[in-house]
């Protein structure tokens, strides 16, 4: 499916998770029943709501194809484009997706004229290709839609139009971060400490990230490999630190804290 999410927030409906999860889960049983060596994945627009949760996500799909827009985000309301909060509002979504222990490949991410000048989009593909494979993104697709002219149209006789000029540009520029990242290799140790921020179990993923993203992008800023991990869940064994930001724990939560603290874990 793709960005399912979305369609439903148009639907007059009294659907459940559950009821989603159910319909999920028979789409993807069906496609493994008829080609099992096919991988199968849904493509979720822009987050992750209480009716398509990740972790129902995840139970029905080889790998998580999340999209991630600023713009929709809201994170381009909080900040400039080239401010924290925005340009790491990616790397949260891919974030929020790997606590569910399967590859994530960065489906959907683009930019429209509108939103940012276009001699500054080749820099903002860079940003985010180099930031998100940093982040162990297992692909990264750059989606450039909202700058096709509505008019346009093919002419056989002549491809290029005037409409493709920034788009050539947009993919040199792509094909260059594919050449660095072929050059780096993509088997390799991050030297970073490993910072864990609690995510609340019962809060949407765009709930989540402007709750979070402040934290999200200090720690960043601080030199963490940051990830996310649901409140309650034991705290994984490469934890230099875990932070909790302004958040009330549940009681389940507090005990796994403490246990974290009582093995000499920084909070």
């Amino acid at each position: 499916g793709n960005e399912i999410n979305v369609l439903a927030e148009r639907m007059t409906h009294d659907l459940t998770r559950g009821q989603v999860l159910d319909w999920m889960k028979q789409v993807y049983s069906s496609f493994k029943n008829h080609s099992a060596g096919k991988l199968v994945t849904n493509g979720i627009g822009t987050g992750y709501d209480l009716h398509f949760d990740v972790r129902d996500i995840a139970q029905t799909s080889d790998y998580l194809s999340p999209h991630s827009y600023p713009y929709f985000h809201g994170t381009s309301e909080l900040d400039p484009w080239y401010g924290q909060r925005t340009t790491y509002s990616p790397n949260f979504i891919v974030s929020w997706c790997e606590m569910m222990g399967k590859p994530v490949v960065l489906q959907e991410i683009g930019c429209s004229e509108a939103w940012l000048p276009a001699s500054k989009i080749g820099a903002y593909i860079r940003l985010n290709y180099f930031s998100t494979w940093a982040d162990g993104a297992a692909g990264f697709l750059w989606w450039s839609s909202h700058n096709i002219d509505p008019d346009y149209r093919v002419k056989c006789k002549d491809m290029h139009l005037p409409y493709s000029n920034d788009c050539f540009a947009h993919a040199s520029v792509y094909s260059e971060c594919i050449k660095t990242v072929n050059e780096l290799g993509l088997f390799w140790d991050d030297c970073l400490p490993v910072c864990y921020i609690v995510v609340p179990e019962d809060m949407s993923f765009n709930a989540a990230m402007h709750k979070l993203i402040t934290a999200y992008s200090l720690a960043k800023q601080a030199h963490f490999d940051v990830k996310l991990c649901y409140e309650g869940t034991p705290v994984p064994s490469d934890a230099s630190a875990v932070f909790v930001p302004g958040l009330k724990l549940s009681g389940e939560a507090k005990e796994v804290i403490q246990k974290y603290l009582t093995e000499g874990g920084l909070v």
